[in-house]
């Protein structure tokens, strides 16, 4: 199944056959590393049961939230959907997109001849928190320690890494790459609204999958076009549904 690679680099706490629950209380904030993932689509009663579970589990951590991804190529029903919303879940539809590394068009105009690409290390680490602290911080105190813990694991796990575009001594677009044996899982894209269609995130692409044979991500449907024009195609899709205490939208 395609979601096993897409979470092949968190930490599982719990395994069934109805689902995978990836659990990371030192990154309690990071809903990202907190998901309960399911291979087998539940009833009802059976999904309240889960979620009293998730609450015991995470009863610790300082924010209560549920973060739920249903099975993959299952459409939620539409009564599932309904009664979701109404019990405050924030519901979305994420397609997910791979291709043979060799087929992807990354070529890129003159335009970005200047961006230099380089890896967080401990060299660019300091550059690089100073430009999201602001983003951080905004969400407390905490939010920001656990993502330095974060950040700083990514100069060193061998399975994955982190590539900035650099211009003029300046951060202006990132990208993690998470590998496997077989794939590398494109993440956390994004280029400087500003430089964007300018070739920067096709350079940023073409560094993270140079030793891949092929490559994922995912991708909601108003991203569909650029991905496709690269050379993805859609190969699967999953619904999610994530709720807080107090409904903030997601942070990571």
């Amino acid at each position: 199944m395609y979601k096993n690679i897409l979470m092949n680099h968190l930490q599982k706490k719990q395994v069934s056959e109805r689902y995978i629950y990836y659990g990371r209380p030192d990154l309690a904030l990071r809903y990202d590393n907190n998901i309960w993932d399911y291979h087998l689509m539940p009833d009802r009663e059976m999904f309240e049961a889960d979620l009293s579970f998730i609450a015991q589990e995470q009863k610790d951590y300082p924010l209560d939230y549920a973060n739920i991804a249903f099975p993959e190529k299952t459409e939620l029903p539409v009564s599932w959907q309904t009664q979701l919303q109404a019990d405050g879940f924030e519901l979305e539809r994420l397609l997910i997109f791979t291709a043979p590394a060799v087929s992807l068009n990354l070529s890129h105009s003159a335009a970005s001849a200047d961006i230099k690409i380089e890896q967080l290390s401990e060299t660019t680490y300091q550059a690089y928190m100073d430009k999201h602290a602001e983003e951080y911080r905004q969400y407390g105190d905490a939010y920001y320690q656990q993502m330095t813990l974060f950040n700083q694991e990514l100069i060193n796990v061998p399975d994955g890494k982190l590539f900035l575009a650099v211009k003029n001594g300046q951060i202006v677009g990132e990208l993690t790459v998470w590998y496997s044996q077989y794939f590398a899982e494109i993440d956390n894209f994004m280029v400087d609204e500003s430089l964007r269609g300018q070739g920067i995130g096709k350079r940023l692409q073409e560094e993270a999958i140079k030793t891949a044979d092929s490559v994922i991500l995912i991708a909601a449907e108003e991203n569909r076009a650029m991905y496709e024009y690269q050379g993805y195609q859609e190969t699967a899709f999953y619904w999610t549904a994530f709720k807080s205490e107090d409904n903030k939208v997601k942070t990571a």
